[in-house]
């Protein structure tokens, strides 16, 4: 079996992003993510583009957000 090397190799994009320990969701697709927001996928497009909301990359240049974003979009502290 080969190793990874790469940290995003073992992150796989969910429907519906990845759950953490917390029961929350830890990445979304972009998709995901503006539908949790109320917005359109070119809305975040243009958000990213406009540093109002940069969405983060992997290796291959995908978008995807964080719940972290999500909070502080939401103007919620995340204190764990």
């Amino acid at each position: 079996m080969k190793k990874c090397t790469n940290v995003f190799e073992n992150v796989n994009m969910y429907p519906r992003g990845e759950i953490n320990m917390n029961k929350h969701l830890t990445n979304y697709k972009p998709k995901d993510f503006a539908e949790l927001l109320g917005v359109s996928v070119k809305t975040l497009q243009r958000w990213d583009r406009e540093d109002i909301l940069k969405a983060k990359r992997t290796p291959t240049d995908r978008r995807y957000y964080t719940y972290d974003q999500y909070l502080e979009f939401k103007g919620i502290s995340n204190i764990t």
